[in-house]
C-alpha cells in the first residue's frame, strides 16, 4: 500500500550520501521550503490515542491558533450533529421555518422555501453561489469572495446567501460552497437564538477540552460556518478523535449513532449528479461526504486518490494547505497547517512519509 519508494529516491537524491533516517526524510519533505514554494507550521500526529509526531515552525506552538480555512467545515457539519442528537434540530427542518428575520426572501421566491437542513449539509440548496477564489475573474464575480470581504454582503451573509437565485429545486443540484456551509450556522445561531454568542463552545467545543478556538462572525452576530475558524493543531486532533470514536468522547456521544457514517461516506446528491450530468460538476480531487471530504476520486469514486492512505480515510481540507485527516482502520488522525497558495505540496508522498515514519517506529 506505501508506495513511497519514488518520493524517497527523489528526496534521497536531494541530500549527500549521509544516512536520513524516517524522521528526517519525513521532515525534510513537509518542512523543508528551499524553493519557497510552501510553508508547513504544524504537523501533529495522533496514533492509537497518543501523539506520537508534533512539530511547529518557528512562531508556532501547540497553543498557536492558526487559520483553518475551509477545515471549518467540517467542525460546522459537528455542530449540526451535535443540535441532531440533543434534539434541538432535525435534518427535514427546513430554513424558511427556522431562520429569523428573512420571510421577504421566502414570500418572493417559493422554491427557497423548501430549502432544509439535509440540503445544505449535503452542499445541494441549489442556489447559484460561485466558489472561485484567486482564479475568478473580478472581485464581484465570485460569491465567496463577496461573503467574506464585500462590505454589504459581510453585513448579514445569510441575506446574501439566500439572495442568491435557485438553478433547480432544492436537493437536485450538488455544488461545493461556503454559502451552504454558513447557511448551517444561520439555521445554529436561530436555533439557539438564546445563546448565539456561546453554543459552538456549549455543545462541543467544550465537551471535548478545546481551549484555543477562535471563529469570526459577521456583523450580524452570525459564525462563518464555511471559514474562518482559527485553531490549534491539538484542538482540531479532538474533533478527529470524535470522528474516530463513532460520536463519542470520553464516553458520552456527541453526535446520532450512525452521524459518523453518514457523513463521511459518500455524498448522495453528488453520487446521483455523477451518474445523470457528469459535465456539471467541477472537476474536483476527491469525492465529497458531507462537509467532509474522502479518499475516492472525484470522477471515479471506486478508485482512491491516495494510494499511499488507506480507502477509508476522509480529510478536512482548507485553503492554502489546511489539514485534517482521520483514518479509522489504522486509529490515525494527521493534522498539518501551512501555506501552500501554489499547491505545492503532494498529499500522496505526505501520507506515505508519515506511514513510513509510523512504520519505522513500530506504531
Amino acid at each position: 500500500m506505501f508506495k513511497i519508494f519514488a518520493a524517497i529516491l527523489f528526496i534521497f537524491g536531494s541530500f549527500s550520501n549521509s544516512f536520513i533516517d524516517s524522521t528526517q526524510l519525513m521532515e525534510s519533505y513537509i518542512f523543508s521550503n528551499k524553493e519557497k514554494d510552501f510553508q508547513t507550521d504544524a504537523l501533529l500526529i495522533i496514533k492509537n490515542g497518543k501523539v506520537v509526531y508534533e512539530k511547529y515552525a518557528k512562531g508556532y506552538q501547540s497553543e498557536s491558533r492558526h487559520f483553518a480555512w475551509s477545515v471549518s467545515k467540517a467542525v460546522t457539519g459537528t455542530l449540526i450533529g451535535v443540535a441532531l442528537q440533543r434534539g434541538d434540530l432535525s435534518l427535514n427542518d427546513r430554513l424558511s421555518d427556522v431562520l429569523k428575520g428573512y420571510d421577504d426572501i421566502f414570500r418572493d421566491d417559493v422554491k427557497k422555501r423548501d430549502i432544509t437542513v439535509e440540503h445544505v449539509i449535503n452542499w445541494a440548496s441549489s442556489l447559484n453561489y460561485i466558489e472561485e477564489y484567486e482564479q475568478a475573474e473580478s472581485f464581484t464575480d465570485s460569491s465567496v469572495l463577496q461573503q467574506l470581504y464585500g462590505k454589504k454582503a459581510s453585513k448579514d451573509m445569510t441575506r446574501y446567501l439566500l439572495s442568491h437565485d435557485m438553478v433547480s429545486t432544492a436537493g437536485e443540484s450538488w455544488r461545493y460552497t461556503t454559502g451552504d456551509t454558513t447557511l448551517l450556522t444561520s439555521v445554529l445561531r436561530d436555533t439557539y437564538s438564546q445563546n448565539q454568542d456561546n453554543y459552538p463552545w456549549d455543545l462541543l467545543f467544550d465537551e471535548l477540552g478545546m481551549q484555543n478556538v477562535t471563529w469570526e462572525r459577521d456583523a450580524s452576530g452570525n459564525f462563518v460556518g464555511g471559514s474562518h475558524l482559527f485553531i490549534s493543531a491539538r484542538d482540531l486532533a479532538k474533533v478527529g478523535s470524535l470522528y474516530l470514536n463513532d460520536g463519542e468522547y470520553n464516553g458520552k456521544r456527541l453526535l446520532p449513532e450512525g452521524y459518523v457514517e453518514y457523513s463521511t461516506s459518500l455524498n448522495s446528491v453528488y453520487l446521483n449528479n455523477l451518474s445523470k450530468a457528469p459535465d456539471s460538476l467541477f472537476d474536483g480531487l476527491q469525492s465529497p461526504g458531507r462537509q467532509w471530504w474522502l479518499n475516492r476520486k472525484f470522477k471515479s469514486p471506486e478508485e482512491p486518490v491516495f494510494d499511499n492512505a488507506p480507502v477509508d480515510t476522509f480529510m478536512a481540507i482548507g485553503h492554502w494547505g489546511q489539514f485534517l485527516a482521520v483514518v479509522p482502520s489504522e486509529d490515525l488522525i494527521v493534522v498539518r497547517f501551512g501555506e501552500d497558495r501554489k499547491g505545492k505540496i503532494d498529499r500522496n508522498t505526505m501520507f506515505g512519509l508519515i506511514f513510513n515514519y509510523l512504520k519505522s517506529e513500530g506504531l
